[in-house]
């Protein structure tokens, strides 16, 4: 997970001249970084590289001046598959040529998530996810995105319940 930060979440980078195999970036989440020292991405870059991205969420990942674009491709190769890019500017959120492998969702709406008690993404709600709901228990729940189920502000009982009404394996 790479939440708030202030340059590129990830850099993948191969020297010119060099060659390497494809770097996969998967089950990964992007939520809030800002890019702050150019106009690029705020997430990914990538620099003369094959990168796939596989099973991953895009969550407001936003230049402060509003470009809006989450990955760039410089040099390389990107192939994005089974992602999700929510909570869009309405503006490109891929800089750059790439390859569509299908499965992936663009919208303007907030991310939500196939299981959304399950906070450790296990494909379970169980003892994990509460004990990260207990640490967390009180708070505004900005210190772990998402443990505020009900997005009430605090983190609670009303939480507590929507996870233990969740408890056991998440649907496919």
């Amino acid at each position: 997970e790479f939440v708030g930060n202030t340059g590129r979440g990830v850099s993948m980078t191969i020297p010119i001249g060099q060659s390497g195999g494809e770097q996969r970036i998967v089950r990964c989440r992007f939520i809030d970084n800002q890019n702050t020292f150019d106009f690029g991405s705020c997430a990914i870059t990538i620099y003369n590289s094959q990168v796939r991205v596989e099973q991953c969420t895009f969550v407001r990942n936003n230049y402060p001046s509003g470009n809006g674009v989450a990955v760039e491709i410089n040099t390389g190769v990107l192939t994005v598959t089974d992602t999700d890019f929510c909570d869009l500017p309405g503006t490109s959120v891929i800089a750059g040529r790439w390859i569509d492998g299908g499965g992936n969702t663009f919208s303007s709406a907030p991310c939500t998530p196939p299981c959304p008690a399950d906070l450790v993404d296990d494909g379970t709600v169980n003892a994990a996810d509460l004990g990260v709901l207990l640490n967390f228990w009180g708070t505004d729940g900005s210190g772990f995105p998402g443990v505020d189920l009900d997005s009430d502000g605090i983190v609670g009982a009303a939480d507590l319940s929507t996870l233990l009404s969740n408890w056991g394996e998440c649907p496919e």
